[in-house]
């Protein structure tokens, strides 16, 4: 299991997050990660109002988990409060 850091800069307001360590196997599977620990799922160019779509998130592997680490968790996340 990996570890990706997870950013995105689209979506820079109060109340936002801005980046995570997340597991996956894969980058594509990290970028579908919110950092609140739920899915991701707006792959076009709407945001969510704490994050932003797919496609604006890029994902950097940064090491290797734990055996036994399970896909899909958040590690830590930064966000912005207003």
């Amino acid at each position: 299991m990996n570890l990706y850091l997870i950013r995105q800069n689209h979506n820079d307001n109060w109340d936002t997050y801005s980046d995570a360590v997340v597991t996956g196997e894969s980058e594509e599977e990290a970028r579908l990660i919110h950092p609140n620990g739920g899915v991701n799922d707006v792959s076009d160019t709407t945001r969510f109002s704490d994050w932003s779509a797919v496609k604006f998130v890029s994902a950097e592997l940064v090491g290797i988990a734990v055996e036994g680490t399970e896909a899909g968790k958040v590690i830590c996340a930064s966000f912005h409060a207003g």
